[in-house]
């Protein structure tokens, strides 16, 4: 989808069961293009308008406030450190390269966040013991 300045990518896959035509899953991956965009004429407003209704969300989001709450820090080297992960993409590392991606630095691997989210939930939900 041409959004100007950018794109967004849709990614939509299907798995399936060997040897069976019943679709166990589909997972839809949404991808964001900074500064990928001007490609075509005009876009139609960004909607999964199109898809069937019949899809189940896989949670419900409650309404309630939340039951713990955590803050951390991350050190300026700390996406720097995700690299031992073998994921050396330089938006992870390079200034310059984060900078032509539209950042105005070197951002955090997924990863990372998952990380802190986990210490988060066994600090607050585990007691400190995973």
């Amino acid at each position: 989808h041409d959004k100007g300045k950018a794109a967004i990518v849709e990614i939509e896959t299907t798995s399936y069961a060997d040897g069976s035509e019943e679709p166990l899953c589909m997972n839809r991956t949404t991808i964001y293009l900074r500064g990928a965009g001007g490609f075509s004429k005009s876009s139609p407003p960004y909607s999964f308008a199109s898809y069937s209704g019949n899809q189940t969300p896989s949670l419900k989001i409650p309404k309630t406030q939340p039951f713990a709450s955590y803050e951390d820090i991350t050190r300026p080297s700390q996406a720097l450190l995700y690299r031992l992960s073998g994921d050396y993409n330089p938006l992870h590392s390079d200034p310059t390269f984060a900078e032509i991606a539209g950042f105005p630095r070197p951002i955090l691997h997924g990863l990372c966040t998952l990380g802190f989210a986990i210490r988060a939930i066994i600090r607050c939900i585990c007691q400190g013991d995973p």
